[in-house]
């Protein structure tokens, strides 16, 4: 059908509107105008008057990591978590619950993190760089191998990959593969 270029502005403004309504439904864009230094006890107070704040909780939850108020961490993330879960920028849940996680010394928990967002985005190199560590330490050869083929296709460039593409694929008796792998370095 045609369509107008006027119609086509309306269509777009229409579903652009109902795209925003959805993200973070129930949440506020409230900033904490509070020290970028401000502590967990300053935040957290503020969170309580503003119980609905993204920016509020990404901030309180970063900041209990960052202390390591390991227990009323968790909450938090959950809570920020539970408000936009598609966020994936600076300090989103999934790597504050991977960070979490790697202070209380639980490489399942960790991992579980960083796979919930490596699912919701591809592109995340860091969180597949860990992957990979966390992948070669617990022997998970075929999954050391799939998560590194993936970074390679997002970067092809950087050298960790390829050293444990040719690791795993050694492991999985891959031979060739591993040959590839290793001279591709």
């Amino acid at each position: 059908t045609k369509m107008s270029l006027k119609e086509l502005d309306d269509h777009f403004a229409r579903f652009a509107r109902d795209r925003a309504q959805r993200v973070a439904n129930g949440a506020t864009w409230d900033e904490p105008e509070l020290p970028s230094d401000a502590d967990s006890a300053i935040l957290g107070a503020w969170v309580e008057k503003h119980p609905k704040s993204f920016h509020g909780w990404r901030r309180f939850a970063a900041k209990l990591v960052e202390e390591g108020k390991l227990g009323r961490a968790r909450g938090a993330i959950e809570t920020l978590k539970s408000l936009f879960p598609e966020y994936l920028g600076p300090e989103n849940a999934y790597m504050l619950q991977a960070a979490l996680s790697r202070k209380q010394s639980d490489p399942a928990g960790e991992r579980k993190a960083l796979e919930e967002l490596v699912a919701r985005d591809g592109s995340a190199s860091p969180a597949y760089l860990r992957l990979l560590e966390l992948e070669e330490t617990a022997g998970d050869w075929s999954g050391l191998a799939r998560d590194a083929n993936r970074l390679l296709a997002i970067n092809p460039l950087i050298p960790a990959p390829y050293h444990r593409l040719g690791r795993a694929s050694e492991q999985l008796g891959k031979l060739n593969e591993a040959l590839i792998a290793y001279h591709s370095v």
